[in-house]
C-alpha cells in the first residue's frame, strides 16, 4: 500500500519512494525570482552532494541535476499569487522499485 497526497501546486503525480530526499523552499517573491531561487537551489544541491563525495555533478536549464547522464533530481517553482516562490523536488539516491513504480503508473516496468 502506497499512500498518497494531492499537491496543492497541482501537476501530474510523482512517486516519492522511502529513499527520496523530498525538499520544500518558501520565499517572498519580493526578494526572488524564479530564475534566481532555481540557481541557489540547484546550486546548494550540487554542493551537497559533491560533498558526499559525488563526482561529475551536473544540471540543465529547467533544474533537473544529473550524474552519469542519469536525472536524480527534478524540482520545479509555484508561484502563489505575487506573494511567494514555493520550490519543491527531490533526490532520488536509493534504488528504486520499478516493479511498484509500473504497478502505481499503470505501465509495464
Amino acid at each position: 500500500e502506497v499512500a498518497y497526497v494531492r499537491r496543492f501546486t497541482g501537476g501530474r503525480a510523482m512517486y516519492h519512494a522511502p529513499t527520496d530526499l523530498t525538499y520544500a523552499i518558501a520565499v517572498p517573491a519580493s526578494l526572488y525570482n524564479g530564475i534566481r531561487l532555481n540557481n541557489e537551489v540547484t546550486t546548494a544541491i550540487i554542493s551537497f552532494l559533491e560533498g558526499l563525495g559525488l563526482t561529475k555533478v551536473r544540471h540543465n536549464l529547467n533544474g533537473s541535476i544529473i550524474i552519469g547522464g542519469k536525472k536524480i533530481s527534478g524540482s520545479v517553482n509555484h508561484y502563489e499569487g505575487k506573494e511567494a516562490i514555493l520550490r519543491h523536488g527531490s533526490v532520488f539516491y536509493g534504488a528504486l522499485d520499478y516493479q511498484l513504480l509500473g504497478q502505481l503508473f499503470d505501465v509495464p516496468e
